[in-house]
């Protein structure tokens, strides 16, 4: 379709409040939502640094940006997963408190 199902997603997502951007000099540099959610747990998703930014902290920030927020609206536990060969995504995860407490595999047939 072109992306007009991701944008719609998206669009819902942002009109919801659930999607933090970090806009600097009109180019989005960092972009993350909340999406599936319960009373006490919000995940993380979608989490994009801009490829000149990469590296340089932004992710880190606006991911605890994110969780702090997520926080706030009064989900107690936060999560996300992340590919175990990102290291640098896993590193910055770590670094502002996230833990792995398991790992699964996709399968694909």
């Amino acid at each position: 379709d072109g992306g007009a199902a991701y944008r719609a997603r998206l669009a819902d997502l942002v009109e919801d409040g659930r999607c933090v951007v970090c806009v600097q000099d009109g180019q989005v540099i960092f972009k993350a939502e909340i999406g599936a959610r319960s009373d006490s747990v919000a995940q993380i998703q979608g989490v994009w640094v801009h490829p000149a930014y990469r590296s340089s902290g932004r992710g880190r920030v606006g991911t605890a940006v994110l969780v702090n927020y997520a926080l706030a609206l009064g989900h107690r536990t936060v999560s996300l997963y992340v590919n175990e060969f990102n290291t640098p995504a896993r590193v910055a995860y770590e670094a502002i408190g996230f833990q792995t407490v398991g790992t699964f595999s996709t399968v694909l047939f």
